[in-house]
């Protein structure tokens, strides 16, 4: 069975070593995504995601010369969904792509919509971090 996928990109004037370097991070996070994790830290060999939805825990796999940041996210009933990243050079600046599998009980065509909108501002605060330096 496919999942349905939300995907946004956005332009950002920054190298796209740096925008990986920086989504890495599980840390930076609730600073570009606060509607997702209020906070991550590490545990153990992973990360914790204090969710608006519960705890989930949060393994990134990061290719920084592909430009690639994925993060597996397991939440406490054992189910998973992954979040794709990649970056890009655009110009004098980088192009950052995200995508969001959702996991079906959480696609319906309102909600698809939804986390649509909260993709974008997410990626419109990351920008606005990483110029702002």
């Amino acid at each position: 069975m496919l999942r349905q996928g939300v995907t946004r990109s956005i332009g950002i004037a920054a190298r796209p070593a740096d925008v990986v370097a920086f989504v890495a991070d599980p840390e930076t996070i609730p600073r570009y995504a606060p509607g997702f994790a209020k906070s991550v830290t590490p545990s153990g060999g992973a990360w914790v995601a204090e969710t608006s939805r519960g705890t989930l825990q949060l393994s990134p796999v990061v290719a920084a010369a592909a430009g690639t940041v994925d993060f597996h996210l397991t939440a406490g009933d054992g189910s998973v969904t992954v979040a794709h990243s990649r970056t890009f050079a655009n110009g004098d600046g980088a192009e950052f792509v995200f995508t969001l599998l959702l996991l079906p009980e959480s696609a319906p065509a309102d909600a698809v919509a939804e986390q649509g909108l909260v993709l974008e501002g997410d990626l419109a605060r990351l920008k606005e971090l990483l110029e702002a330096h």
